[in-house]
């Protein structure tokens, strides 16, 4: 939990920090720009967790914060929705999205989620539930939250299967 915690922390300490030094400076338009960025950052990654520990989330909620954020294409494919931990699996899949900065397209069947992803070493360890650092911690959130699934990952293709 610490780690986790950790992690999170640096997640919404990195972007206020760099608001901060900026607006130790003059601030000219590229540095609002910034600043608002670094802000939203920080508002994106705390509305994500905040939920992701809420006891009243949905998958309809989840889908709202994706689609608010922009960095997961849901494909919902005659998907029942209430799904064990379907809900924060998602929103933990979009926090790493939001942390590697890339866009990628989550397709979600009666029976798996699949991504398409890349992913390290330490990561893959996290997601497996061997090793836990504040670089794998959303990983090993996802590997918790499937632990009565099986998680498999070939060829960049990440599959939770129920």
């Amino acid at each position: 939990m610490n780690t986790l915690i950790s992690r999170i922390s640096h997640d919404l300490i990195n972007p206020l920090g760099g608001v901060a030094m900026l607006l130790d400076q003059k601030i000219d338009s590229e540095s609002q720009d910034i600043i608002k960025e670094s802000i939203n950052h920080a508002m994106q990654v705390l509305d994500i967790i905040r939920s992701i520990f809420s006891s009243n989330l949905t998958v309809n909620h989840a889908e709202k914060i994706i689609q608010k954020i922009n960095y997961i294409e849901l494909d919902f494919q005659n998907t029942p929705r209430n799904l064990d931990n379907l809900a924060q699996i998602l929103l933990t899949i979009c926090l790493v999205f939001l942390q590697k900065q890339k866009k990628g397209k989550v397709i979600v069947t009666e029976t798996m989620v699949e991504l398409d992803i890349i992913i390290n070493e330490d990561e893959l360890s996290g997601l497996f539930l061997k090793n836990l650092s504040s670089y794998s911690c959303y990983f090993y959130l996802i590997g918790q939250l499937s632990k009565d699934k099986t998680v498999k990952y070939e060829n960049q293709i990440m599959q939770i299967i129920f």
